[in-house]
């Protein structure tokens, strides 16, 4: 069953999910955009991998990868933040 969240809560959401697209944009493009994807769209890695025109679902995998290691070794991101960006991804 779904709570209801507090104004606090969504704001705390909406500020997150500023924080992660201003993030998004920092990254190299194509990492950026699977990841957008992934995120906003929530789209399989084989929807980003052909929306994308990458050679494979595996190439869109690495592209993701790659795009949450440099967000996190960056610390552009706080943790709460990655993690919610990470959740958000179905890891």
């Amino acid at each position: 069953m779904e709570h209801d969240r507090s104004p606090e809560e969504e704001y705390a959401i909406k500020e997150t999910i500023e924080k992660i697209k201003t993030a998004l944009k920092s990254l190299p493009e194509i990492e950026g955009k699977v990841l957008e994807l992934r995120f906003s769209k929530k789209m399989t890695l084989q929807e980003v991998a052909d929306e994308l025109k990458l050679s494979s679902k595996s190439r869109a995998r690495q592209k993701q990868d790659l795009g949450l290691r440099r967000l996190q070794s960056s610390n552009i991101l706080s943790e709460e933040a990655y993690n919610y960006l990470e959740n958000g991804l179905g890891k």
